[in-house]
């Protein structure tokens, strides 16, 4: 059996994967990751491995704007990205982690690490589905 860890947390059945509505602009980059991941689990990488995999098999779609844009959303956005973009390091990127889904950028300022600078830097260059 192959399927993601979350699955069992969000009570999604074996053989299936549900999108909210809130990404549906965005389904096919979203799926386009599952599959790739569900591939790279069949051939024996544990899950952080097939994420990894995943996400550099998305590299296929650099330069498209959706897939940009859904590259800035703070509920998926990637650790170099965050770098990058505003400066977050490792720490800061786990407890962002851990305190995911943002409904509001506001709540990003309540977190370790996000000092006034850094909350702004996230406000202009990222956003949420919420």
């Amino acid at each position: 059996m192959i399927y993601p860890p979350a699955a069992d947390d969000l009570g999604i059945p074996l053989n299936e994967i549900w999108i909210s509505d809130k990404p549906e602009e965005f389904e096919k980059y979203i799926l386009y990751h599952e599959i790739r991941e569900i591939k790279h689990r069949a051939k024996g990488h544990d899950v952080s491995t097939a994420h990894e995999k995943a996400v550099e098999d998305e590299k296929v779609f650099e330069g498209d704007p959706e897939w940009e844009k859904l590259r800035r959303e703070i509920n998926v956005a990637s650790p170099e990205i965050l770098q990058k973009e505003a400066g977050i390091e490792s720490d800061t990127f786990e407890e962002i982690m851990q305190n995911r889904p943002y409904y509001r950028m506001k709540e990003l300022q309540d977190l370790n690490g996000i000092d006034e600078q850094k909350y702004k830097k996230l406000k202009e260059n990222f956003w949420s589905f919420y």
